[in-house]
């Protein structure tokens, strides 16, 4: 889902006693659109859409989407679908946004730590483990994939920078 034509960037959150408040800056494309907000407090994700243009562009996207499939999770054993098209444009968005914060961080990590995920079971599906200190980098980490699936059977993918999950 990395092609949306929006992005959320400058996400910032705050726990509260009833859920998560945030603020994003909404994109589409280069161009701030408006801020995407909740309030923390219970209820919905808010967007407030002035120009009668980029309204009309933004419901003719939602209707293009799919609803939204939340993997199994602590909260909902079971997994979760999202089937309201405005609710579930913006389930898409965090899950982006979630997803290019996480291959940051794994970019990160991986200029000194060859990163994979095993085999954790049901409802953790993956565990992050590290194999070798030192020196990675996407082409030494390439170079390894057959050696690492070899001699770690659980190990079922491997992060490679510029590249993602590399599965077995």
């Amino acid at each position: 889902m990395s092609d949306l034509p929006y992005t959320l960037k400058s996400m910032k959150e705050l726990n509260t006693a009833d859920g998560v408040a945030f603020s994003a800056q909404l994109y589409r494309g280069r161009k701030k659109i408006r801020t995407l907000e909740n309030t923390g407090t219970g209820g919905a994700d808010v967007l407030h859409l002035t120009d009668a243009a980029e309204h009309d562009r933004w419901d003719q996207w939602i209707q293009t989407l799919a609803p939204f499939e939340y993997p199994p999770c602590e909260i909902f054993p079971e997994g979760m679908t999202v089937t309201n098209k405005t609710e579930s444009a913006y389930a898409h968005l965090h899950h982006q946004y979630d997803e290019a914060a996480e291959a940051r961080q794994l970019d990160r990590l991986s200029k000194t730590s060859i990163i994979a995920l095993k085999d954790g079971g049901p409802h953790t599906p993956f565990t992050t483990i590290t194999f070798a200190k030192g020196k990675a980098g996407p082409q030494h980490t390439q170079s390894l994939l057959p050696q690492i699936f070899k001699t770690h059977p659980g190990v079922m993918q491997v992060w490679v920078v510029g590249t993602g999950w590399v599965k077995r």
